[in-house]
C-alpha cells in the first residue's frame, strides 16, 4: 500500500514538474536536434529541360523528414512510377557573392508506383519518407560532436520516370542555385525554413519562385509556376 500511494505521488510532482516548468513535448526530444546555428529548408529539385519535375517537397517535423513531393508530368505519355533522388547541402557564399553548393549527403529511393499514374499535363502528389535530415546530420556534424552551423537545404528531384508504355526515361539532376527563368508576378517568393527553437516551421524570404504552406508540424514549398508548364 506504501508503496502504490509513493508511485501516485511520484506521479503528481511530475505532473507537477511538467506543468510549471519551460518544457514542452518538442523540446523533451530536442537531444536529437543538432546544436548550433543553422537553419534548414527544403526544396524542389528542377530543369526547365526536363520534362518531369518534382514541384513541391514537404517536410514534416519528425526527424525533419521529408514525407511527399508533387510531381508534374509535362510529357505527352502517363506516368506509372518514379524513382527520386535527394541532396543535403550546406550553402556558402562563394568569392564572386553567388552561392556555393557543398554536397553533404546524397540518395535514390526506390522505383515507387503510382495508383491511377500521373496524366499528361497534370500534377500528383507522392507520399514517400524521402529522406530524414536528423538521420543523415552524424555523417556530417562540425569538430564538435552534435554541433551543425550554417544554412543546410534538402533537394528532392525526380531520377527515373517509367511509363505506362513501358518506355523509361532518366533526368539528369544536380543541385544548382535557383534560377529565375521565368517572371513570376504575384508570388510569394518564400520557402518553408525550420524554427528549431519553436520546434515549428516559418516562412521566410526566398531567392526562387516558390511559396510557403505552413502547418506548423509541417510545411510545403512548391513552385510558383511549373517549368514549361501552367502551373
Amino acid at each position: 500500500m506504501k508503496w502504490r500511494n509513493l508511485n501516485k505521488f511520484s506521479i503528481v510532482v511530475f505532473c507537477f514538474f511538467l506543468l510549471t516548468s519551460n518544457w514542452s513535448v518538442g523540446s523533451m526530444f530536442s537531444d536529437e536536434m543538432p546544436g548550433g546555428n543553422w537553419t534548414l529548408s527544403s526544396h524542389p529539385l528542377w530543369s526547365a529541360a526536363e520534362p518531369v519535375n518534382v514541384v513541391s517537397v514537404t517536410t514534416h517535423l519528425k526527424r525533419l523528414t521529408v514525407t511527399s513531393v508533387g510531381v508534374r508530368n509535362g510529357n505527352n505519355k502517363r506516368i506509372s512510377s518514379v524513382s527520386f533522388k535527394w541532396f543535403i547541402v550546406r550553402i556558402s557564399a562563394g568569392q564572386s557573392g553567388q552561392e556555393e553548393y557543398n554536397v553533404k549527403a546524397w540518395g535514390e529511393t526506390p522505383t515507387i508506383g503510382i495508383s491511377g499514374g500521373i496524366a499528361p499535363g497534370t500534377t500528383a502528389e507522392v507520399a514517400f519518407p524521402f529522406v530524414s535530415f536528423i538521420d543523415q546530420a552524424p555523417a556530417f556534424w562540425e569538430q564538435q560532436a552534435h554541433t551543425l552551423s550554417g544554412e543546410y537545404r534538402i533537394y528532392v528531384g525526380v531520377n527515373e520516370i517509367r511509363y505506362e508504355d513501358s518506355t523509361v526515361e532518366f533526368a539528369l539532376l544536380w543541385p544548382f542555385p535557383p534560377i529565375l527563368i521565368w517572371p513570376c508576378p504575384g508570388c510569394a517568393m518564400q520557402k518553408c525554413e525550420l524554427n528549431r527553437f519553436a520546434n515549428a516551421y516559418r516562412c521566410v524570404g526566398s531567392g526562387a519562385c516558390e511559396f510557403c504552406t505552413n502547418n506548423n508540424t509541417s510545411c510545403t514549398t512548391t513552385l510558383c509556376r511549373a517549368p514549361g508548364g501552367d502551373g
